[in-house]
Order: C-alpha cells, then structure tokens, then sequence
C-alpha cells in the first residue's frame, strides 16, 4: 500500500495556509479538512466563533506547511 502524500496527509491537522487574495498574499492558521483535485477546505477555529470551513482553490494557494504546534 503506498504512503499518504502531502498535503493529504496532513488532513485533520494544523497548517499555515499561503494564498493569494486580490493582489495581496495571507495566511492563517487553519486545520485542513479535505483536499481535492479542485482545492483545499479549511477550517478556521478562533474562540469567538464557531469553526468556520472555507474553500481555497488551487489557483489561489501559495504554500500549505504544518502550523507551528505539530
């Protein structure tokens, strides 16, 4: 059986998101919920609201690492 690829093997964990939005790159915090041959979701925890899962197309993303606490 063949290894897990990155990035799907970081499903479920913490990463730092890069992308592009409008001109300008961000990144955050998220836990990444599924990758696809369309994209990633991710989802943004933050203790004022509920989780949020955002779609983030390939076109869009820049760079996905382990967040700093893996």
């Amino acid at each position: 059986m063949a290894e897990e690829q990155i990035p799907e093997a970081w499903i479920g964990k913490q990463v730092e998101l890069r992308f592009w939005r409008g001109d300008d790159r961000n990144s955050i915090e998220c836990r990444l919920e599924a990758v696809n041959d369309r994209g990633v979701v991710a989802v943004i925890e933050t203790e004022e609201e509920q989780p949020r899962p955002r779609f983030y197309p390939w076109s869009a993303v820049l760079q996905i690492r382990l967040g700093a606490h893996e």
